[in-house]
């Protein structure tokens, strides 16, 4: 005897909502599993006194990230009274640092980095230079060969992990560091964030732009 379309219908919905509780549960145990929800990117978009300094003409009313980081760098400028038997130990970099499982837990954790806007970015390529601030475009190689922002240097987050480490251990901690890739979905920028931090740097943005909204600017 043939299903009538009241069960058809039936068996079908229960076998889309059993098919979307096994997506859902397979996305939350993966370690680069997708957020449900997607934040709002306007709140983590820095104001221009913080990126540019307290004299800046332009003020914007949005997410103020230094506050932490200046809080971080007073506790590390604080006067320490030195001894004569403590010994500055070198930083050193272990050999079994595994930099695809620190990406893949930035993406898990949903670790946020303070954004710069488009006029943001074109004020710093135009103003500053590469005095105050260091552009890293993490696009592929071919595609920074093409073109890129300004005066960006190349750092590609899925380059030789030998060399991504390298590269990264050459850049001063004192400067604003703005990352970016091609924009929209491209998460290549988050992740060298993600490394850039696993190393210590604090001053961290990124044009979420990216490419996409330069050129087309």
């Amino acid at each position: 005897m043939q299903k009538s379309n009241k069960v058809i219908i039936r068996d079908i919905i229960i076998i889309v909502a059993v098919s979307v509780a096994i997506a859902c549960i397979y996305n939350v145990m993966r370690p680069d599993g997708l957020p449900f929800f997607p934040k709002d990117k306007s709140l983590l978009v820095v104001n221009d006194a913080d990126l540019f300094g307290a004299d800046s003409a332009e003020q914007v009313d949005t997410h103020s990230f230094d506050s932490l980081s200046k809080l971080v760098d007073s506790a590390k400028t604080a006067e320490i009274e030195p001894t004569t038997d403590t010994a500055i130990t070198p930083i050193s970099v272990p050999d079994t640092l595994d930099l695809e499982a620190i990406k893949r837990n930035a993406r898990r954790s949903g670790n946020e980095c303070p954004s710069v806007t488009l006029e943001q970015m074109k004020r710093i390529v135009s103003e500053y230079g590469s005095g105050k601030f260091i552009i890293i475009d993490a696009r592929r190689p071919e595609n920074y060969a093409k073109s890129h922002i300004g005066d960006a240097i190349h750092i590609f987050p899925g380059d030789e992990e030998t060399a991504v480490i390298e590269q990264i251990l050459q850049l001063p901690k004192d400067k604003h560091i703005i990352v970016y890739c091609d924009g929209g979905a491209c998460e290549l920028s988050h992740d060298l964030v993600a490394l850039l931090e696993n190393f210590g740097y604090t001053k961290l943005f990124i044009f979420e732009g990216g490419w996409e909204e330069w050129s087309g600017s």
